[in-house]
């Protein structure tokens, strides 16, 4: 599945659907995107593909660039069991312009987490 559109519920809550949870198994991280969107990773992807990226050479600006915008608002979630459910904290929510609906796209091995009236989200 590479496109899904949801609402969150009263406790900004995401539900992931089921052809996807199994790849959420292991969690989910939640980032600030290149632009105005999250990024929603799976754990075993955030772990072994984004984090080797971002241990670069200490002193590369790019890589240190990379990181803050990465790690700043990062958050891990566990899906709740019964509905594959993750909750999108509200810092990111605020970045992303995303109030109750959002249109998720897969980009390759994550997901671009977007509000469907963003600029971004226009272009497809």
């Amino acid at each position: 599945m590479d496109y899904f559109e949801r609402k969150l519920d009263d406790k900004r809550r995401l539900t992931i659907p089921t052809e996807l949870r199994a790849k959420f198994a292991s969690g989910a991280v939640v980032t600030r995107g290149f632009g105005q969107y999250l990024h929603l990773y799976p754990k075993d992807v955030w772990d072994n593909l984004v984090e080797p990226r971002l241990d670069g050479d200490i002193l590369d600006e790019r890589i240190a660039d990379l990181n803050v915008q990465f790690r700043m608002g990062k958050t891990d979630a566990e899906p709740d069991g019964k509905q594959g459910r993750i909750t999108l904290e509200q810092h990111l929510l605020d970045y992303a312009n995303i109030d109750r609906d959002v249109v998720a796209v897969g980009v390759g091995r994550y997901w671009r987490v977007m509000a469907p009236e963003s600029k971004d989200a226009k272009v497809l």
